[in-house]
């Protein structure tokens, strides 16, 4: 085969001859597999005909001789009496790929034969198969842990990725809170920490404690009670007073309210997409980290700042 590929690379500096469409780029002529060779041209008579003077060449000289009841010619985009011409000239019969239904691709075929054969059903355990095909049969799972068996997988006329992720993922309910970090314009770091105090992880000296890492859990900003998610937000006289300059820059007037009860009416009174509300969501959520930061620098740097300063 080496021979005959050295032959047909004479055919790169023949002006007369044109490689097929789709192998141009890449300079493609003939392809082995095992005992089957592919040869490709453009479908003009001339290029053909180049082609299979080649091969008679390699014929001549190894004694291989194609067999002319095994093999065809295969077109695309020829025009039918330019396909009569070139299969009278060299006396082959027109073929087709066996690839034009799913169902019938060869790789699929190949598959089945080599590695179905007698085994029914998705018992199959190929260990010795390369790493893709193990990986294909190991998708069972996945399907088996949405619901759908062999026979469903076998009449699926369409897949979608998304519906099937939906299944495995399963349904999860949408918490109330999204909004206030979905639709916050403030920066990623700020959302982060207001996520934390949603969620409750925020390392504040209570949980510490239960945690066994600390004794201490006054709060530093105002050496008055124990520190702990609702007393920082926003019930600390400090951050209490902070919390109230900020409603009020924004026109609100109400009372200040624990932790839980800011976030339940954050998420009644502020929805929508208008400016105010953009607004009150960002100071939020920059209050909150603020605060936090104000928190830790005084615990850890020693630095203080008053609310004036803060604000």
């Amino acid at each position: 085969m080496e021979y005959l590929t050295r032959i047909l690379k004479t055919l790169r500096k023949n002006p007369d001859f044109n490689y097929h469409p789709k192998c141009i780029k890449m300079n493609i002529i003939q392809l082995s597999f095992a005992d089957d060779l592919l040869m490709f041209s453009r479908g003009d008579i001339m290029s053909v005909q180049l082609v299979f003077q080649c091969f008679q060449q390699f014929s001549k000289t190894s004694g291989l001789i194609a067999n002319k009841e095994k093999s065809s010619i295969i077109f695309g985009g020829v025009r039918e009496e330019q396909q009569q011409q070139i299969l009278d000239g060299l006396g082959f019969v027109k073929g087709e790929l066996p690839v034009s239904k799913k169902k019938d691709r060869l790789w699929v075929q190949w598959v089945h034969v080599y590695y179905k054969k007698q085994i029914a059903g998705w018992s199959i355990e190929a260990k010795q198969a390369s790493w893709i095909i193990q990986k294909i049969f190991k998708a069972r799972q996945y399907f088996e842990e949405t619901g759908y068996n062999e026979t469903e997988v076998k009449k699926m006329e369409s897949f979608s990725v998304k519906n099937f992720y939906t299944k495995l993922r399963g349904n999860f309910e949408r918490v109330t809170w999204r909004k206030l970090m979905q639709s916050n314009l403030g920066v990623p770091k700020w959302k982060f920490i207001v996520y934390l105090a949603v969620q409750r992880k925020l390392m504040a000296k209570d949980r510490l404690r239960g945690l066994g890492y600390v004794e201490e859990v006054t709060y530093e900003l105002c050496n008055k009670e124990e520190e702990s998610i609702d007393h920082l937000f926003f019930s600390c006289s400090y951050t209490s007073q902070l919390w109230t300059v900020l409603l009020q820059w924004q026109g609100i007037c109400r009372m200040i309210m624990r932790w839980t009860d800011e976030l339940n009416w954050t998420i009644k009174c502020c929805k929508g997409r208008s400016i105010k509300i953009e607004l009150y969501r960002l100071i939020l959520a920059e209050a909150v980290y603020h605060v936090w930061q104000e928190r830790n620098n005084r615990i850890f740097r020693g630095m203080k700042q008053s609310i004036q300063e803060l604000v």
